[in-house]
Order: structure tokens, then C-alpha cells, then sequence
């Protein structure tokens, strides 16, 4: 039996796995895709990191090249891949886990080819799971190219004429900019976001942000629970994009019939594809230990699940605005990475009441 079965092979799991390691307990990841680093390799082919490279460094390997750079998503791929070798991590791959349930004092992990049976469980699949579209998507007709930002990869792949961007976080700012070389662009707002610089005064943003304090806010703070709300658009100015006549603003999308979409305000618009960059919910179905709320969401303080024995790794403001950074991920998992190896070392599983 093992100590500890870690679900997930991203940046979450493999910090996780590194600092595991070096407590010489014995664990193993699981990862459902093919090769290591595989979600950041499909996403669209423009994407690139709004952090530069010495902030995206997992504990014990930097981050190759020119540390003020700004990593491609292939960069970070193939970064991870390194990593894994490095550090010779026991990742499985094409391992998808279909379910996981208490047994006695242990957990069976199940996956299509076998049932492991281990101590505790590390949930590090991440915050990006399930690709949400709102169902007034399915008013729209046939003939609209609908496609979720998570499944973008560039304008070719949509036809030409007027496409409207869904959402305006970081991700839909820079489709929406990317698109506005190549189609009329609507970019639909949401909740309006706080947009800062990539550089200030010939300083990228993080390094002021850091002097600041930004990325060591506690998640249950007062200011935590604010800037949770006011997640900043970082490098893309959207004012700009409008003032220049490259990008027409729409307020929130709020219903869709045929080839129209029309906003809270009542602004109509004719299009002839969506992008739906309207982020992910979560999914753990198959984690069937008691551990997550109504809504599906897990209980935790700190990644430390309600239940004993099961942690969670990679979320977003699991401990502070960096946790699901790559370059922060690291330093969660160095803190839940001690309670977990506590717990094992005391013959014991951590739950929420010992947190």
C-alpha cells in the first residue's frame, strides 16, 4: 500500500511529488494524459505566460533561459517534462482515476486498469476542469461557430466576419486582441476587472505587486476575499483595444436567438461565431469520500480536506492569489506537503477539525 497516491501530473502534482520525494515517502502520480505538461500544449497556440520566467520556477529547478522573458505555453510543457525527468517523479501516464472511496483506515484509487489502495490522497487536478458554456448558448443557430476558450487555438479556426468574446479575464482580453488582427470583434464584459500594465517604470507589474504584498494575501483576509472579486486583466488594456475601434465593448451577455446575441442593457448583435471564455467548473464525481459540498466544491482550509486523509493542491486562492500560479503552487505545496508527512508520520490521517 502506499503512503500517498497524488491525482493530477500538472504543476500541482508535480510539486507535490518533489516535496514527497524528498520526505522519502512513498507515493506515486497519476495523470490521465499522455505526456507530462499535455493540458498547457493544447491550449491556444498563442498563449503566453503574463509572468516572466524567474516567477514560474517549481521548488528545487529554475526556470530555463532569460529570467525576464515571457514563457510560450510549449515552454512551460516542455519545463514540466524536465522536471519530471529531473527528478525521476513515479508519474503514470494515461492514468485516468474513474473513482475513489474510503476502505477501512485507507482509500481504494480506481482506474481503468487496476485499484491501488494508499493512506492519504492528494487532489491535484487543478481549477480547470469542465469548459463552462451558459445555456443560453443553445438559442444561438447551427450555422454559429460556437467554440470554449479552452478549445481555441487561433483565428483560422473560426469564419470570418463578426466574432463576440464572451468574458473578459485574462484569457478572453488576449483571444479577443488576437482576433481583432483578422475578424470584427465584440468583446462582451462580465463583471468589470481591474486592468494593470505588463511593465511599470521598465519593471514588469509582478515585481511591484510583490514589493506590495499582492501574492502573500491570505485567502480568508478581508483584502483575500476583495481581491478574489477584482481579479486584475494583466498586459491586455481593454480600454485601449475600444479606444482604437479594434474591439467594440458589449455589456454581459445575458440571452442568445439565432444568429443574435443581446446584452443586460439590451444591445443586440449579429454574429457569426462565439467564443466562450467563461471559465471552468469543477468536477470530482469521482471522488466519493464525503468531501465536497452541495455545489460539488471541496471542503477544505487550506487544501486540509474536511475529510481525513484527503488534500487538495492547485486550487485557485487556496492559501493566497499565488496558489494557482505556477511560480506559487510551489510554496503550497511545501506547507500541505509538511501536514501530510505529519499526519503519516504520527500513523495518522489530518482532517479538517486537526487543521
Amino acid at each position: 500500500m502506499l503512503d500517498v497516491m497524488v491525482i493530477g501530473g500538472g504543476q500541482a502534482g508535480l510539486a507535490m511529488g518533489y516535496v514527497l520525494q524528498q520526505a522519502g515517502v512513498r507515493f506515486q502520480i497519476l495523470e490521465a494524459s499522455g505526456r507530462v505538461g499535455d493540458a498547457w500544449r493544447s491550449r491556444y497556440a498563442s498563449l503566453v505566460l503574463f509572468t516572466p520566467a524567474k516567477r514560474n520556477a517549481l521548488p528545487g529547478l529554475p526556470f530555463p533561459g532569460d529570467p525576464e522573458r515571457y514563457p510560450t505555453k510549449d515552454d512551460v510543457a516542455e519545463y514540466l517534462e524536465a522536471y519530471a525527468r529531473e527528478f525521476a517523479l513515479p508519474v503514470r501516464l494515461n492514468t485516468r482515476v474513474t473513482g475513489v472511496r474510503r476502505v477501512g483506515g485507507a482509500f481504494e484509487v480506481r482506474t481503468a486498469r487496476e485499484v491501488r489502495r494508499t493512506r492519504a490522497v492528494v487532489v491535484a487536478t487543478g481549477p480547470f476542469q469542465v469548459p463552462f458554456i451558459p445555456s443560453l448558448a443553445q438559442g444561438l443557430a447551427a450555422e454559429v461557430v460556437q467554440v470554449h476558450s479552452s478549445a481555441y487555438q487561433h483565428p483560422a479556426q473560426l469564419p470570418p466576419g463578426r466574432v463576440v468574446v464572451v468574458g473578459s479575464g485574462n484569457s478572453g482580453a488576449q483571444i479577443a486582441a488576437e482576433l481583432a488582427r483578422t475578424h470584427e470583434v465584440i468583446l462582451a464584459l462580465g463583471r468589470r476587472q481591474p486592468q494593470l500594465p505588463q511593465r511599470v517604470l521598465g519593471r514588469d507589474i509582478f515585481d511591484v505587486l510583490s514589493v506590495l504584498g499582492f501574492f502573500e494575501v491570505p485567502t480568508a483576509s478581508w483584502l483575500g476575499r476583495f481581491l478574489r472579486r477584482r481579479d486584475p486583466v494583466i498586459g491586455t488594456d481593454i480600454r485601449h483595444l475600444a479606444r482604437s475601434g479594434r474591439v467594440q465593448l458589449m455589456a454581459r451577455v445575458t440571452g442568445a436567438e439565432g444568429r443574435t446575441v443581446r446584452s443586460m442593457d439590451g444591445q443586440l448583435a449579429e454574429v457569426d461565431a462565439v467564443v466562450w471564455a467563461t471559465g471552468f467548473r469543477p468536477d470530482y464525481r469521482w471522488l466519493d469520500v464525503g468531501v465536497l459540498d452541495a455545489q460539488g466544491r471541496p471542503r477544505h482550509v487550506g487544501g486540509v480536506g474536511a475529510v481525513p486523509g484527503v488534500y487538495f493542491l492547485g486550487l485557485s486562492w487556496q492559501r493566497s492569489r499565488a496558489s494557482a500560479l505556477l511560480g506559487g503552487v510551489g510554496r503550497d505545496a511545501q506547507a500541505l506537503g509538511t501536514q501530510v508527512i505529519h499526519g503519516l508520520a504520527r500513523g495518522e490521517l489530518l482532517g479538517l477539525e486537526q487543521a
